[in-house]
Protein backbone atom coordinates (compact mmCIF):
# COMPACT_ATOMS: atom_id res chain seq x y z
CA UNK A 1 0.00 0.00 0.00
CA UNK A 2 1.13 3.46 -0.75
CA UNK A 3 -0.75 6.47 0.94
CA UNK A 4 0.41 9.53 0.61
CA UNK A 5 -0.28 12.77 3.85
CA UNK A 6 -2.48 14.90 1.20
CA UNK A 7 -4.38 11.68 -0.31
CA UNK A 8 -2.67 10.58 -3.06
CA UNK A 9 -0.06 7.98 -3.59
CA UNK A 10 3.64 8.77 -2.61
CA UNK A 11 4.48 11.19 0.40
CA UNK A 12 3.49 15.20 -0.62
CA UNK A 13 6.10 17.47 -0.58
CA UNK A 14 4.41 20.59 0.90
CA UNK A 15 3.06 21.10 4.49
CA UNK A 16 3.87 21.06 8.21
CA UNK A 17 4.94 18.70 11.06
CA UNK A 18 2.23 16.49 12.56
CA UNK A 19 0.45 13.84 12.54
CA UNK A 20 0.77 11.67 9.59
CA UNK A 21 -2.16 11.79 6.57
CA UNK A 22 -4.87 10.26 5.63
CA UNK A 23 -4.17 9.13 2.09
CA UNK A 24 -5.49 6.89 -0.07
CA UNK A 25 -3.86 3.35 -1.38
CA UNK A 26 -1.93 2.51 -4.28
CA UNK A 27 0.47 -0.48 -4.27
CA UNK A 28 3.20 -1.05 -2.01
CA UNK A 29 4.29 1.42 0.99
CA UNK A 30 4.40 4.67 1.89
CA UNK A 31 1.90 6.88 4.54
CA UNK A 32 3.24 9.82 6.69
CA UNK A 33 2.82 13.81 6.85
CA UNK A 34 3.42 16.21 4.48
CA UNK A 35 7.59 16.50 3.66
CA UNK A 36 7.31 20.42 4.92
CA UNK A 37 10.35 22.90 3.94
CA UNK A 38 13.53 23.01 6.47
CA UNK A 39 14.12 25.99 8.33
CA UNK A 40 16.79 26.74 6.73
CA UNK A 41 18.84 25.61 3.42
CA UNK A 42 19.67 22.04 4.05
CA UNK A 43 23.40 21.10 3.61
CA UNK A 44 23.16 18.02 4.41
CA UNK A 45 21.19 15.48 5.53
CA UNK A 46 22.22 12.46 7.91
CA UNK A 47 20.07 8.93 7.63
CA UNK A 48 20.86 7.69 11.28
CA UNK A 49 20.29 4.27 12.37
CA UNK A 50 20.78 0.22 12.04
CA UNK A 51 21.47 -2.38 9.50
CA UNK A 52 17.86 -1.95 8.48
CA UNK A 53 18.13 1.68 7.40
CA UNK A 54 21.67 1.07 5.54
CA UNK A 55 20.02 -1.45 3.62
CA UNK A 56 17.44 1.05 1.64
CA UNK A 57 19.74 3.33 1.38
CA UNK A 58 22.20 2.00 -0.76
CA UNK A 59 19.18 0.30 -2.61
CA UNK A 60 18.38 3.14 -4.49
CA UNK A 61 17.72 6.04 -2.50
CA UNK A 62 21.19 7.45 -3.10
CA UNK A 63 20.63 7.76 -6.67
CA UNK A 64 17.02 9.56 -6.28
CA UNK A 65 18.32 12.41 -3.74
CA UNK A 66 20.79 15.11 -4.38
CA UNK A 67 23.70 12.50 -3.19
CA UNK A 68 25.97 15.33 -2.61
CA UNK A 69 23.34 16.06 0.60
CA UNK A 70 23.43 13.30 1.90
CA UNK A 71 25.13 10.52 4.27
CA UNK A 72 24.49 7.55 6.42
CA UNK A 73 25.36 7.03 9.97
CA UNK A 74 24.73 3.38 10.72
CA UNK A 75 25.68 0.38 13.00
CA UNK A 76 23.97 -3.41 12.64
CA UNK A 77 21.15 -3.47 15.93
CA UNK A 78 21.40 0.61 16.04
CA UNK A 79 17.98 0.99 17.70
CA UNK A 80 16.55 3.86 19.27
CA UNK A 81 17.93 3.07 22.55
CA UNK A 82 21.75 3.76 21.45
CA UNK A 83 20.94 7.05 19.72
CA UNK A 84 19.21 8.42 22.62
CA UNK A 85 22.13 7.22 25.36
CA UNK A 86 24.58 10.08 24.52
CA UNK A 87 27.25 7.82 26.06
CA UNK A 88 26.23 4.73 23.67
CA UNK A 89 29.41 3.44 21.36
CA UNK A 90 27.26 3.54 18.49
CA UNK A 91 28.05 7.16 18.17
CA UNK A 92 31.80 5.99 17.40
CA UNK A 93 30.33 4.03 13.95
CA UNK A 94 31.90 5.60 10.80
CA UNK A 95 29.63 7.98 8.14
CA UNK A 96 29.28 6.14 4.93
CA UNK A 97 29.01 8.43 1.82
CA UNK A 98 29.41 10.90 3.35
CA UNK A 99 28.27 14.74 2.62
CA UNK A 100 30.19 17.12 0.11
CA UNK A 101 29.98 19.72 2.96
CA UNK A 102 29.55 19.52 6.89
CA UNK A 103 29.67 16.22 7.07
CA UNK A 104 30.70 16.53 10.70
CA UNK A 105 28.20 18.72 11.14
CA UNK A 106 24.72 17.78 10.20
CA UNK A 107 21.84 20.10 9.50
CA UNK A 108 19.19 17.72 9.24
CA UNK A 109 18.80 14.28 10.79
CA UNK A 110 16.56 11.07 9.41
CA UNK A 111 15.85 9.45 12.02
CA UNK A 112 14.06 6.10 11.44
CA UNK A 113 13.10 4.97 14.79
CA UNK A 114 13.23 1.03 15.20
CA UNK A 115 13.12 -0.67 18.56
CA UNK A 116 11.91 -4.33 19.22
CA UNK A 117 11.49 -3.01 22.91
CA UNK A 118 7.37 -2.75 23.93
CA UNK A 119 6.55 0.28 25.38
CA UNK A 120 2.93 2.40 25.93
CA UNK A 121 2.75 6.01 23.49
CA UNK A 122 4.12 7.75 26.45
CA UNK A 123 7.03 5.21 26.90
CA UNK A 124 7.74 5.78 23.08
CA UNK A 125 7.60 9.46 22.87
CA UNK A 126 9.92 9.76 25.94
CA UNK A 127 12.59 7.88 24.55
CA UNK A 128 11.94 9.47 21.23
CA UNK A 129 12.43 13.14 23.19
CA UNK A 130 15.67 11.78 25.07
CA UNK A 131 16.79 10.76 21.43
CA UNK A 132 16.28 14.43 20.18
CA UNK A 133 18.13 15.55 22.63
CA UNK A 134 21.44 13.83 21.79
CA UNK A 135 21.49 14.49 18.64
CA UNK A 136 20.69 18.70 19.32
CA UNK A 137 23.77 18.09 21.64
CA UNK A 138 25.76 16.13 19.20
CA UNK A 139 24.81 18.56 15.99
CA UNK A 140 24.37 21.30 17.38
CA UNK A 141 23.35 22.85 14.32
CA UNK A 142 20.30 21.20 13.17
CA UNK A 143 17.65 22.72 11.25
CA UNK A 144 15.62 19.73 10.93
CA UNK A 145 14.23 16.02 12.24
CA UNK A 146 12.26 13.50 10.10
CA UNK A 147 10.93 10.96 12.13
CA UNK A 148 10.19 6.91 10.17
CA UNK A 149 9.82 3.15 11.64
CA UNK A 150 11.48 0.61 9.82
CA UNK A 151 9.99 -0.91 6.81
CA UNK A 152 6.76 -2.78 7.93
CA UNK A 153 5.08 -6.14 6.39
CA UNK A 154 2.44 -6.03 3.74
CA UNK A 155 -0.97 -3.76 5.58
CA UNK A 156 1.52 -3.84 8.61
CA UNK A 157 1.03 -7.34 9.67
CA UNK A 158 3.09 -10.38 9.68
CA UNK A 159 4.37 -12.82 7.50
CA UNK A 160 3.48 -16.81 7.65
CA UNK A 161 7.12 -17.26 8.33
CA UNK A 162 8.42 -16.51 12.10
CA UNK A 163 10.57 -13.30 11.95
CA UNK A 164 14.00 -13.31 14.01
CA UNK A 165 13.43 -14.34 17.45
CA UNK A 166 12.60 -11.34 19.53
CA UNK A 167 12.06 -9.37 16.46
CA UNK A 168 9.24 -8.44 14.01
CA UNK A 169 7.88 -6.63 10.74
CA UNK A 170 4.84 -5.13 12.17
CA UNK A 171 5.02 -1.29 14.07
CA UNK A 172 3.09 -0.62 16.60
CA UNK A 173 0.37 2.06 16.61
CA UNK A 174 1.49 3.39 20.03
CA UNK A 175 5.04 3.91 17.79
CA UNK A 176 2.91 5.76 15.32
CA UNK A 177 1.05 7.87 17.55
CA UNK A 178 4.04 8.91 20.09
CA UNK A 179 5.97 9.99 16.88
CA UNK A 180 2.99 11.97 15.69
CA UNK A 181 2.88 13.34 19.20
CA UNK A 182 6.51 14.24 19.28
CA UNK A 183 6.91 16.25 15.65
CA UNK A 184 3.17 17.86 17.25
CA UNK A 185 5.42 19.33 19.93
CA UNK A 186 7.80 20.83 17.84
CA UNK A 187 6.40 22.07 15.13
CA UNK A 188 8.64 23.64 11.86
CA UNK A 189 11.68 21.12 13.39
CA UNK A 190 10.58 17.65 13.81
CA UNK A 191 8.50 16.27 11.04
CA UNK A 192 6.67 12.25 10.33
CA UNK A 193 8.36 10.85 7.37
CA UNK A 194 6.76 8.49 5.11
CA UNK A 195 5.51 5.29 6.67
CA UNK A 196 6.50 2.55 4.04
CA UNK A 197 5.11 -1.14 3.59
CA UNK A 198 6.93 -4.20 1.66
CA UNK A 199 4.85 -5.13 -1.09
CA UNK A 200 4.13 -8.37 -0.40
CA UNK A 201 6.09 -11.07 2.35
CA UNK A 202 7.76 -12.03 -0.85
CA UNK A 203 9.60 -8.79 -0.18
CA UNK A 204 10.98 -9.94 3.38
CA UNK A 205 14.11 -12.37 4.02
CA UNK A 206 12.27 -15.07 6.19
CA UNK A 207 9.90 -13.51 8.24
CA UNK A 208 11.91 -10.41 8.94
CA UNK A 209 12.90 -7.74 9.69
CA UNK A 210 15.27 -7.64 6.77
CA UNK A 211 14.42 -6.88 3.67
CA UNK A 212 15.21 -8.92 0.26
CA UNK A 213 17.65 -7.06 -2.44
CA UNK A 214 14.58 -6.55 -4.72
CA UNK A 215 12.39 -5.77 -1.19
CA UNK A 216 15.20 -2.75 -0.43
CA UNK A 217 15.10 -1.58 -3.69
CA UNK A 218 11.46 -1.39 -4.00
CA UNK A 219 10.90 0.39 -0.46
CA UNK A 220 13.94 2.71 -1.43
CA UNK A 221 11.70 4.19 -4.51
CA UNK A 222 8.99 5.97 -2.04
CA UNK A 223 11.20 6.72 0.92
CA UNK A 224 13.63 8.75 -2.32
CA UNK A 225 10.80 10.35 -3.66
CA UNK A 226 9.23 11.81 -0.51
CA UNK A 227 12.45 13.23 0.37
CA UNK A 228 14.01 14.18 -2.88
CA UNK A 229 10.84 16.68 -2.53
CA UNK A 230 12.15 17.79 1.24
CA UNK A 231 15.63 18.48 0.69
Amino acid sequence: MTTGGQGGAGASPGGSAGAGGQGGAAGGGVAGGAAGAAAGPVTCSQLTGGQLVEEWFIAGFEKVVDDPRWQVKWRVDGYLEEWANPQSSFWTAPVDSTCAKNTGSPDRIVFPVVSFTSRSRTDWAKTIEQALTTFQAKYPGILRVDLMTQVRGPDNMACPTAPTPGEGIVVPPELDAAIDDVAAAHPGFVFVGPRVEARSCSDIQGGGPHLTSAGNTAAAVPISSYFAAAQ
